[in-house]
């Protein structure tokens, strides 16, 4: 469980600020999870899905730029890259993209998905999920995505 939390921090980071306005974040506490990141611009929190497996959701704020979420994908991509990740592919649905990575020396598996549509302009549903299994099929991956981007957008208000 240490090295599941260990890992999530090490990719997001930890800073504490004020939430963006249309997160609702005393819901997200009060179905107890996590807060991970809390910034004017950035939340993130996480939960517990089993004992090997951990989904952290985050909200980007902010103009998307002329790549739009395609572009956020990519460069959420790139962020993780290093030389103790490997990057094993990509694919996407109606929902969203997503992109496996695996860290041979912890042996986790991270889908990171980004959602395709915006609920509220500018605030995009992105998440990190964590597991020891590699999940490859297309139905798997798909689950994923829509688990994530649906977790997200319930707490928008």
């Amino acid at each position: 469980m240490k090295k599941i939390l260990l890992g999530i921090f090490l990719i997001l980071g930890v800073v504490s600020f004020a939430a963006p306005s249309r997160v609702n974040v005393t819901k997200i506490k009060q179905d107890g999870h996590m807060e991970v990141i809390n910034n004017d611009n950035t939340y993130s929190f996480g939960e517990l899905i089993n004992e090997n497996a951990l989904l952290v959701v985050t909200y980007y704020v902010g103009d998307l730029g002329s790549g739009g979420v395609k572009g956020v994908s990519e460069s959420l991509k790139k962020e993780q890259l290093n030389s103790q990740v490997k990057y094993i592919g990509s694919g996407e649905s109606e929902a969203g993209y997503i992109h496996k990575l695996y860290a041979p020396e912890q042996g986790y598996y991270f889908y990171i998905v980004i959602g395709k549509n915006q609920k509220i302009k500018n605030y995009v549903v992105t998440g990190i999920f964590q597991t020891t299994e590699d999940l490859s099929s297309k139905n798997d991956l798909k689950d994923i995505i829509n688990i994530t981007v649906q977790e997200g957008e319930k707490y928008l208000k």
